[in-house]
């Protein structure tokens, strides 16, 4: 399982044309990085998936990042109590923007999307459901919360505000657009 696993992220790295030296490091520290990491914060994830078990989703790719997330946070001394304005790039059905909600209580966020999905939702989920999922997942923070519809390009032409305490990245997955 662990093999095919990797295969498919090594298929999904390579298609987004992700330069070797760092697919090789990936790899290289995966494993590494993912046991000390994940036995400190595997309550965080826990509590994390109790919290979401409501929400409309038709994937779930952010639990097992929660470990790292808070990781980082903890390292960067990011308290969540703080106000932080966020912008997120890539929101698909609000689940990222739903933790970095629920975690940082005094955040606001701008979320970044096109609703329409990229190469690799072709086909697997039914992209006319995702930008109502979003508004559904995120409604709870609606004070907090506003939505740019777009790509980060058009976001960055058009608004005036460039200045963020948090970047979460996760839009196109091209190498070229991140």
């Amino acid at each position: 399982r662990s093999t095919l696993k990797n295969l498919n992220i090594l298929k999904y790295l390579i298609k987004g044309n992700t330069p070797i030296k760092l697919i090789f490091l990936f790899f290289l520290n995966k494993n590494r990085i993912r046991q000390k990491t994940f036995r400190t914060y595997l309550e965080e994830k826990a509590k994390f998936k109790r919290e979401i078990i409501d929400l409309n989703i038709s994937s779930n790719w952010l639990s097992n990042k929660i470990p790292y997330l808070i990781s980082t946070f903890n390292k960067l001394n990011i308290d969540n109590q703080r106000k932080l304005k966020i912008l997120e790039i890539g929101s698909f059905e609000g689940l990222s923007a739903f933790f970095l909600l629920n975690y940082f209580k005094n955040a606001t966020i701008k979320c970044v999307d096109t609703w329409m999905g990229s190469f690799e939702h072709q086909g697997l989920y039914n992209l006319h459901q995702i930008e109502s999922n979003f508004d559904s997942n995120t409604k709870r923070f609606n004070e907090r919360i506003n939505e740019f519809k777009g790509n980060s390009f058009l976001f960055f032409e058009q608004n005036q505000e460039k200045e963020f305490d948090l970047i979460y990245v996760d839009g196109s997955h091209f190498s070229d657009d991140v």
